[in-house]
């Protein structure tokens, strides 16, 4: 009788593909408030002219009111919580 003597190869592991995660390019919303809403979080507010920056910052505590803008239509926007 003879023996035959079985050798298996090892079969290497398949390498798993790499996750790439798709970003969204579109930009997030950013919500703008007006005179008189109050502020959702303290922070840093800056006021923008027609979507730009016009410098113009102001602090506001937790539920502070939003004071006049210095040209109507100008609107408050969130740039440094806490």
């Amino acid at each position: 009788m003879t023996v035959v003597e079985v050798v298996q190869e090892a079969r290497p592991e398949p390498t798993p593909e790499p996750v790439v995660e798709k970003l969204d390019t579109k930009e997030k919303e950013v919500p703008s408030f007006r005179p008189g809403q109050r502020a959702p979080i303290a922070g840093t507010y800056a006021v923008y002219r027609e979507g730009e920056e016009i410098g113009v910052v102001r602090e506001l505590a937790e539920g502070g009111r939003f004071p006049p803008p210095p040209r109507k239509g100008d609107v408050y926007r969130l740039t440094e919580a806490g």
